[in-house]
């Protein structure tokens, strides 16, 4: 196995091994202010391999969203950037990709059942009803909601309806799950719940996870890669590999020396790139 060597301090970072799903090559993205074109984003090269996941940390502004938002087909980047899903340029949302949003609420249809919301994505997809019918059952199984399927989205709590926009991307059967920040606006104990979900539901399917994130503890407890934003306008910084047992333990694992060594390292990074 060929591992990729950090050449600014001479660490081990990420496998190189297996296929590419997103290849970004000289990411730049400007946007138009009251002084003129700014540029938020600078020369970003990075790679998304099957399976992986990878969080995406910096202080607020450096363009972690945007990022996403260009993986997303969302915003397009300045001439000379490249983004190719499986080898394909991306030229628009890309099939393959499902975007969970930080604002649940707002992102469910309240007139919608849970089991309609989650079908969503698949009407004018798939033909068959009892294909869309077997697909949402089955990714409202696997987040835990089967039971609440006839419910709709006020009746849930904040952690269940992000359950919801979880499970409409598992039953797009999608293979990379682009996710901004989705468990930012709940409370500590939800949120650990949802990341042992997510943590599972990662094991079982395999997608490709590129995943925004503020919490430290968060980004090392769930990734196997941590991207580092800093400057301005935004590079790169630091990239960190999590070489952690799986399954994680929210207890456990949070024990472990390596676990206190990374979280260290992170903090140091994105509070140094501040200063």
């Amino acid at each position: 196995m060929t591992v990729a060597t950090d050449a600014r301090r001479g660490e081990a970072t990420a496998p190189t091994t297996g296929p590419v799903v997103c290849q970004c090559r000289n990411i730049s993205v400007e946007f138009d202010s009251t002084e003129g074109p700014r540029r938020i984003l600078e020369g970003i090269t990075a790679d998304l391999r099957e399976g992986e996941f990878v969080t995406i940390m910096g202080r607020s502004g450096t363009g972690k969203t945007t990022l996403l938002r260009v993986l997303d087909g969302l915003i397009d980047p300045a001439p000379g950037s490249e983004v190719r899903f499986w080898g394909r340029p991306l030229d628009g949302p890309p099939k393959e990709a499902v975007f969970v949003f930080q604002n649940y609420a707002a992102s469910l249809l309240p007139w919608r059942t849970i089991e309609k919301n989650v079908a969503l994505g698949l009407e004018g997809r798939v033909q068959s009803k009892d294909e869309i019918r077997r697909r949402v059952a089955d990714a409202l199984k696997m987040v835990g909601l089967a039971e609440r399927a006839k419910d709709y989205p006020w009746r849930l709590s904040g952690g269940m309806q992000q359950r919801v926009q979880l499970a409409r991307g598992l039953a797009m059967d999608a293979s990379v799950l682009l996710m901004d920040e989705p468990f930012g606006a709940l409370d500590a104990m939800t949120k650990s719940i949802l990341q042992d979900e997510l943590q599972r539901v990662h094991q079982e399917r395999k997608p490709t996870v590129a995943f925004v994130s503020h919490d430290i503890d968060e980004a090392v407890y769930l990734s196997d890669r941590i991207l580092i934003l800093g400057g301005s306008p935004a590079t790169i910084v630091r990239e960190v590999r999590v070489d952690l047992p799986r399954p994680r333990d929210q207890l456990a694992t949070k024990e472990l020396p390596e676990f206190h060594r990374l979280r260290r390292l992170v903090y140091d990074e994105i509070v140094r790139g501040h200063s």
